[in-house]
């Protein structure tokens, strides 16, 4: 009986381990584990091989994500001689055993894991072994092991290689990235003057893979700015103190040629316009300090100035009369003036309007929250009647006034009195408000001057007339036309005709 027993025991265990066995032959099953991500990947600090402090690790078993740099292929084996898969830019692996130099994958995807642990391991797809080499081994940009910040660099020429073949590094006014360190495959574009965050650097030095987050995440790696760009494009790295370059007098200034021989003469001038030209650009403001050493009576520091590639003060466009108009003037005046808005209401209309307008009155006072916070512009607000107190003989116009209350204070003392108010014949005939509005316009003509017109009948035309149409253009004018009440006779469809023919 006894004997039996045994035997059945040994009969049940052989066959519990064949099974076990036979589970366990293929490249992932129920005992696969992921790896964890090693300490010296964890901060990817930028001194190659040191590692995170155990006190700074990543909480227990975070999943070893891994990605392919460029494109290549995986092997069956960690040989590299029997091919298994190509793997695309950037594809995204988890790491399920490390030999050598060598690494076995299998694609990543977020629902096989739960808790950093390889959960539905029958739907792992197993990828095969390739070198590391080939892979970006962190989700980290790189760390400075000083200070533990994130290294930042700024997209921007330190070097006029890039300029003998433009087309092979620049796109219009960005920098192209691509997938690979011979950088013949586009991976995107970034614009100048954007800060990177530095990932990895090629075996030749020559090319830096940077992406616009100092954290890289694998679920959206596929939206993500990254790519290989040749370091001549990028500032030096590791650059912690910087100085303002425009707190200092011009006489303590100066600047040489990049092999420090010869000294550049600058005029005030253009040591001011390279000022500007940084000011323009947050990521440059501050220049950085490359050196410094302290004399019995002077501070002295080695710095760099970036300055425009391009001498763009002989460009200029056409404007619609012909006449050119230059880089300097349109950044120093024409762009300025262009932030300040002008806006006048014009109420051109009959007794369909006058019905309407406390309705037309609310909806401009709803749009007090939209106008007043905005500190990027500068606004002025006006209003144009076309209707009036029979006894009142004062012009029912509001000037131009950055106050927006004095304009709906206008608006809100006709709108009591509405069932008073009466249409008004002009002095100018036809859109007799809307003539009135343009000249609101003619002491600020560079500005952006718009008109809304709101009304209800046209005049007996389809065609604005000309005289009208040429002063809109000569004060900058835009504008919008809002029809309140629509019939069946053609001055109302010469309301919508008229002002689609000024615009």
């Amino acid at each position: 009986m006894k004997k039996n027993c045994i035997s059945t025991l040994i009969k049940g265990g052989w066959i519990c381990g064949c099974i076990i066995c036979m589970a366990s032959c293929g490249p992932v099953h129920r005992f696969t584990r992921i790896k964890n991500v090693p300490r010296e990947y964890m901060r990817n600090y930028s001194i190659e091989g040191v590692k995170a402090p155990r006190s700074q690790t990543l909480p227990k078993h975070t999943p070893w994500i891994v990605f392919a740099n460029e494109a290549g292929t995986t092997y069956l084996s960690p040989s590299g001689k029997n091919e298994m898969q190509s793997v695309k830019y950037m594809d995204a692996f988890l790491v399920i055993k490390r030999k050598g130099d060598w690494l076995r994958l299998i694609r990543y995807d977020p629902t096989i894991l739960k808790n950093g642990k390889l959960k539905e391991w029958k739907q792992a797809k197993y990828c095969g072994w390739i070198n590391q080499n080939d892979l970006l081994l962190t989700r980290s940009g790189f760390t400075d092991i000083v200070t533990g910040f994130k290294n930042k660099q700024v997209v921007m020429l330190n070097d006029s290689v890039a300029l003998a073949t433009p087309k092979t590094y620049f796109a219009n006014d960005s920098v192209k990235l691509f997938k690979n360190t011979d950088l013949t495959q586009e991976a995107g574009k970034i614009p100048f003057y954007s800060v990177v965050y530095p990932y990895q650097i090629s075996e030749d030095k020559g090319c830096t893979l940077v992406a616009d987050k100092p954290q890289l995440d694998a679920d959206s790696i596929g939206h993500a700015v990254i790519g290989w760009i040749d370091g001549r494009l990028l500032t030096a790295p590791e650059q912690q103190l910087h100085i303002d370059l425009t707190s200092l007098p011009d006489s303590t200034l100066v600047f040489k040629d990049r092999e420090r021989k010869d000294t550049l003469p600058l005029s005030s001038n253009d040591l001011k316009r390279k000022l500007q030209f940084s000011a323009s650009q947050p990521a440059i403001r501050y220049s950085p300090v490359l050196s410094y050493r302290n004399n019995d009576t002077s501070f002295c520091f080695r710095t760099r100035l970036p300055m425009p590639v391009i001498d763009k003060r002989e460009s200029y466009v056409l404007n619609v009369n012909g006449n050119p108009i230059y880089y300097g003037t349109f950044k120093n005046k024409i762009e300025k003036d262009l932030q300040k808005i002008n806006l006048m209401f014009v109420l051109e209309g009959k007794e369909n309007t006058i019905q309407r307008f406390p309705a037309v009155v609310n909806a401009i006072q709803g749009l007090q929250s939209q106008l007043v916070n905005d500190d990027s512009f500068s606004f002025r607000f006006g209003a144009v009647l076309t209707f009036n107190e029979p006894d009142n003989r004062k012009d029912p116009i509001c000037k131009l006034t950055p106050d927006y209350m004095e304009l709906l204070d206008f608006l809100s003392a006709k709108a009591r009195n509405a069932e008073q108010l009466k249409p008004t014949y002009g002095r100018f005939g036809s859109w007799s408000g809307l003539r009135i509005g343009v000249e609101q316009f003619n002491k600020c003509p560079d500005e952006t001057n718009i008109l809304v017109v709101i009304g209800d009948k046209g005049f007996n035309s389809e065609w604005a007339d000309s005289t009208l149409v040429n002063k809109l253009v000569k004060n900058n004018c835009r504008m919008i036309g809002f029809q309140l009440y629509g019939g069946e006779p053609d001055n109302f469809n010469n309301f919508v005709l008229q002002i689609g023919n000024m615009i």
